[in-house]
């Protein structure tokens, strides 16, 4: 089957249309150019991802793989769904990534392990829950948490959503969804902070609860001391693994990465370059808004 580079510029303009960043615009035409390249003069059958994947896989490493095997699969929908193409493609799963790479992930039991952990009997336990279920279901870094004012969590379009600075952003022009256990973990923690002192829209959402500054704004290095606390407790931060305040946001990018697609966990992690997020996987195109319908922790059966 022949295409021409009409084809490219058909699939540049649905990318647009489709909301697709400038630089992943870039990525996927180029992938999808080296796709066409191999095509020439090839039937397209439905096992062409199986023998698009052998062919990669003696040339690159497994995340270019992935990630090209993802540009494949969207540029054969794209024509399918345009006419260009009438075929049922034979999915296939993607290469796996060593091992290394992914040594501070948690799994979903750790992940609720961690909440369970929690006693929310007090102000510092229902704080603390809070915080960890902000992280866990949204991905943000540990400066985005840190900055977070009591005004920044609001309704919009029936969602809760949570306004943050993106990174190198002045102002705190970006917006995620937050899960209703994010939601109800925040009112429970704020409901008990009343009873310490009144707090307005523009104070900070997470105090510290030490002696000498009691209701100034956390430091980061307060949340991170508040992640080892519980990874310890939960028994979780053993020998010769590495679990820092990190893991929690790899986890949610390799997550959403894996089921919803590396342009959607682009979006919630809020990173510029596509490359940055390549080493996760991706499938599909969507928007950081939907955060808390994707992110769920389910416990894994034996």
């Amino acid at each position: 089957m022949i295409l021409g580079k009409e084809i490219l510029e058909d699939f540049e303009r649905h990318l647009t249309l489709e909301g697709v960043s400038k630089e992943t615009k870039v990525q996927y035409v180029k992938v999808a150019g080296y796709f066409l390249e191999w095509l020439m003069d090839k039937a397209i059958t439905p096992d062409v991802l199986r023998e698009w994947k052998a062919y990669l896989s003696e040339r690159k490493s497994p995340f270019t793989v992935n990630l090209y095997l993802s540009v494949a699969r969207i540029f054969l929908k794209f024509l399918n769904e345009n006419g260009v193409l009438d075929l049922t493609v034979k999915s296939v799963k993607g290469v796996k990534k060593p091992k290394k790479h992914m040594k501070d992930i948690l799994s979903d039991n750790e992940i609720l392990l961690l909440f369970n952990t929690v006693k929310t009997d007090d102000l510092k336990g229902k704080r603390d829950l809070a915080i960890l279920k902000l992280a866990a279901y949204t991905g943000l870094r540990l400066v985005s948490i840190q900055e977070m004012d009591v005004g920044d969590v609001y309704r919009k379009g029936g969602k809760w959503v949570m306004r943050y600075r993106g990174k190198g952003h002045v102002a705190k022009d970006k917006e995620i969804a937050l899960h209703l256990d994010v939601i109800r973990a925040l009112n429970s923690y704020l409901e008990e902070r009343k009873k310490y002192s009144p707090f307005k829209p523009e104070d900070p959402m997470f105090i510290s609860l030490s002696r000498n500054s009691f209701g100034k704004r956390i430091s980061t290095r307060a949340l991170r001391m508040i992640f080892d606390e519980y990874y310890r407790k939960a028994g979780i931060k053993g020998f010769n693994r590495k679990i820092t305040a990190h893991s929690v946001r790899h986890t949610v990018i390799t997550k959403v990465a894996v089921e919803k697609g590396v342009e959607f966990a682009r979006q919630i992690a809020d990173h510029a370059n596509i490359t940055t997020t390549m080493i996760y996987y991706h499938e599909a195109i969507d928007a950081s808004l939907k955060a808390d319908e994707v992110i769920s922790y389910d416990e894994e059966k034996e």
